[in-house]
């Protein structure tokens, strides 16, 4: 409860209106930090200039302080943060600070770029092709709850199809609703791929999906299953191995 008090009161301190004067005052400063009576001096009269009487306020006045603040330079706010860290907040490390920074930068959690994997197949499959991907990267999501995952096809897909895909999740709704299938003759021509099936393990963002937003990182071509593909790219990013020894143990 004690760090959680700390960072609100530091995120009421930075998000005050006159976080330009905030900026102009350490700039001016930031040769002299090291001496300590002066940063207390500073610090003083920084908490007692920013300070918000609640957080009432500080909504009201949010839109014009990120206004404020989007005028100040990134290399500013580095600048800041450890002085605040070591002079205002005693105790407070950088890495606590860093959701405070990035809602100051507008780098929300939609920004945040996740593990990502995608199974391009076609109706033509056997029809539990897209339920036993699904099956099995779904049991990843115990060592990483952001993980993402989608069924990609090229065109569109009648109603008909739609129904014989979904046939085999009728015993598993809850695996069914976390099945996405994504219509997307655009990554189809990106990747040049002209077979399926096929595995893309990509960095997607956590927020909406946008492909173009993607950092595909491997392309995985062939009949082969989910472990195989991670095999695969395993051979050329560690990262991935959790994942494949997780499926191999069995250990979900």
């Amino acid at each position: 409860m004690r760090s959680i008090s700390i960072i609100f009161l530091l995120a009421v301190a930075l998000l005050a209106s006159s976080i330009n004067s905030f900026f102009d005052s350490m700039k001016k400063q930031q040769d002299q930090y090291q001496d300590k009576n002066l940063s207390n001096e500073i610090r003083e009269s920084l908490v007692k200039k920013l300070k918000i009487s609640n957080e009432a306020n500080l909504t009201k006045k949010d839109k014009e302080t990120i206004d404020s603040l989007n005028k100040n330079s990134n290399a500013s706010l580095n600048k800041a943060v450890p002085w605040i860290s070591k002079n205002m907040m005693s105790g407070i490390d950088e890495k606590q600070l860093q959701p405070i920074i990035d809602s100051m930068t507008h780098k929300t959690v939609a920004d945040e770029k996740v593990d990502t994997i995608f199974y391009f197949f076609s109706t033509s499959q056997s029809e539990y092709a897209l339920y036993n991907f699904v099956n099995k990267v779904s049991k990843l999501e115990s060592i990483n709850k952001k993980l993402k995952y989608y069924g990609v096809v090229q065109g569109m897909l009648q109603e008909s199809e739609l129904e014989k895909l979904y046939k085999p999740f009728e015993f598993n709704e809850s695996l069914g609703e976390k099945t996405i299938i994504k219509m997307h003759p655009i990554m189809y021509k990106d990747l040049n791929l002209k077979k399926v099936p096929a595995y893309l393990f990509s960095k997607c963002s956590i927020g909406e999906f946008k492909y173009k937003d993607c950092d595909n990182k491997f392309l995985v071509r062939g009949d082969i299953t989910l472990e195989k593909a991670l095999e695969i790219v395993s051979s050329e990013d560690k990262s991935y191995l959790d994942y494949l020894h997780l499926l191999e143990k069995g250990d979900y």
